[in-house]
């Protein structure tokens, strides 16, 4: 079987994968009422390969006491009906020692199975899977797309691996809301993913008119604030 088919097969999308064009956004997260970081997403195509990364520093008085610094990348491979993961890294400087680092490989072969390596910190594990897996990064892409024919109260499910596991990532699909972000009024999806843990709930909004992309994203904690995200800038590539 033809690997392209396999994916074809497996993705329940009767569309074409709808990627964003080539954007950078930058959003500002807030911690107890103030800027704690600044976080950039960029995403670029590259021949037949999306190119998706994510930067993340301290800001503002944080940065006096720390020097955290995260980035993320995602490598993965475009054909006409999917997307799949090949490659993504994980890595986390704190006072210039890195920390809780991880690297994920990919190779699917043509008879439709991938082998996974996934290292974390010191340890390393190897598995198959026929199905499609995500890393946390590439996850957005494909969330980004499945959103749009999405039904209100649905939730959509994804085998994302993370710290040498697969997790399965739950998103409802509560509806459509309109917010307001600097002063800008944006048509959103909004989406909520219950932690496994149970403590923490992530919600999203995507906006429609830019691709589904993010303009917001809050975390609460023990059903208070952990933190917010907003988009401050984004530059969206038309051509």
């Amino acid at each position: 079987m033809k690997l392209t088919v396999f994916f074809l097969l497996f993705f329940t999308q009767a569309h074409a994968f709808e990627i964003p064009p080539d954007f950078q956004a930058t959003y500002e997260l807030e911690k107890y009422g103030s800027v704690a970081a600044t976080t950039t997403l960029r995403l670029r195509h590259q021949d037949n390969r999306i190119i998706y990364t994510s930067s993340s520093e301290a800001q503002g008085l944080v940065a006096l006491f720390s020097s955290d610094h995260v980035t993320e990348s995602s490598t993965l491979q475009l054909t006409e009906n999917s997307i799949t993961p090949l490659l993504y890294e994980y890595n986390y400087t704190r006072k210039k020692k890195e920390k809780n680092n991880q690297h994920i490989k990919i190779t699917w072969n043509d008879n439709g199975t991938g082998k996974i390596i996934s290292q974390y910190r010191k340890n390393s594990i190897e598995f198959t899977t026929s199905q499609p897996v995500w890393d946390k990064l590439s996850v957005q892409l494909a969330l980004m797309n499945d959103i749009k024919s999405a039904e209100k109260n649905k939730t959509l499910s994804y085998t994302v691996i993370d710290k040498n596991s697969k997790i399965d990532f739950l998103f409802e699909y509560l509806g459509d809301e309109k917010i307001i972000i600097n002063d800008k009024t944006y048509n959103t999806k909004k989406l909520k993913r219950t932690h496994s843990s149970g403590k923490r709930i992530t919600t999203m909004w995507l906006a429609t008119e830019l691709s589904y992309i993010p303009v917001a994203i809050e975390q609460l904690k023990d059903n208070k604030s952990n933190w917010k995200m907003k988009l401050k800038i984004i530059k969206l590539d038309e051509n």
